[in-house]
Formats: C-alpha cells, sequence, structure tokens
C-alpha cells in the first residue's frame, strides 16, 4: 500500500473512531442511561418488634427511588437517607408491586452491613401513576418494609413523593 494511501486510511479510522466516541458522550447517545426518582418519604406505624428497637413516631427520609425497566435500570430500588445512616432495598429484574418480595438490603452508617438474606421484604401498595415512563415527572408511593433497619419482625409503613431527576 502506497505510503499516502496508508496516512489517509489512518486518518479515516482515527475520525471515525474519534465520531463515535463523541456520539456516545452526548447525552441522549446509544446506551440509555438510568431513571432516577428523588424525593421525601414518611415512615411510621411501626410494630411492636420496630417500637422494641427504638423505632416510634414518624421518621423523616431523603428517598431515592429507581424502578425496573425504564431506561437502564435492571433492577428497582429505595434508599432511605438519614442524616447519620442510610438503608437500601434492592429488589432484582422486577418492579416492586402488592406483594411481599424478598430483597437485598443492608445499611451504612458506621460503618456498612447487609441484612440477613431472607429478613428483608417490601410491597408497595400504591403507585400513582400505575404506568411509568421514561419522561414520568412524579410518583407517589405508599408500602411497607419487613426488617425495617435490620431487625426481624419490624414492620414499617412508608409514604413518598419522589421527583424524577435530569
Amino acid at each position: 500500500m502506497p505510503l499516502a494511501t496508508a496516512s489517509r486510511l489512518r486518518r479515516a479510522i482515527l475520525s471515525a473512531v474519534l465520531a463515535l466516541a463523541a456520539a456516545a458522550a452526548l447525552p441522549g447517545g446509544a446506551a440509555a442511561q438510568s431513571v432516577d426518582f428523588r424525593g421525601v418519604s414518611y415512615v411510621s406505624d411501626f410494630n411492636a418488634a420496630c417500637v422494641a428497637d427504638g423505632w416510634t413516631g414518624t421518621a423523616l427520609f431523603n428517598l431515592r427511588y429507581r424502578p425496573f425497566g425504564l431506561g437502564s435500570n435492571t433492577d428497582s430500588r429505595l434508599a432511605f437517607f438519614d442524616r447519620f445512616y442510610a438503608a437500601g432495598y434492592r429488589l432484582d429484574g422486577r418492579r416492586f408491586d402488592r406483594t411481599w418480595r424478598d430483597v437485598d438490603a443492608g445499611q451504612v452508617g458506621s460503618s456498612h452491613w447487609a441484612y440477613d438474606a431472607g429478613t428483608s421484604q417490601v410491597r408497595v401498595t400504591t403507585h400513582a401513576p400505575a404506568t411509568l415512563t421514561d419522561t414520568t415527572p412524579q410518583i407517589r408511593l405508599v408500602g411497607q418494609i419487613r426488617g425495617w433497619g435490620g431487625v426481624p419482625g419490624c414492620i414499617a409503613r412508608f409514604e413518598a413523593t419522589v421527583l424524577r431527576q435530569r
């Protein structure tokens, strides 16, 4: 191959690679992005197991919610953030619904720990709107968590309003 032809070929390949890299970096590029909602949640209606662990009244948390099937979300996640710790609940491959679902759960405060497998479950009894899209602006959630705070048998109710993040 003549030197001039090889040089043009290298420039053409480099241009194509740079164009693809630039396109992938643009918003709305080929790769889907996660769809994330954030807002506030009130946690209340603690049962006796929760009260024995010190949970009473109504607790206010910041909440982050990622529903399965929107954008690149491959699971559903609920994360509750307090000033001093955070707890997260993840359901693989589906959305939360009215059925108690086993979830992966854990917490971070002065250290991180995962809750024992099979001790945490989540159900969402109100999900409005019922049908979500990547552009849904706001969601209202009402549900319960069994194993709240990693406490076996502790069931708490949560209510949340979250807004889609851009």
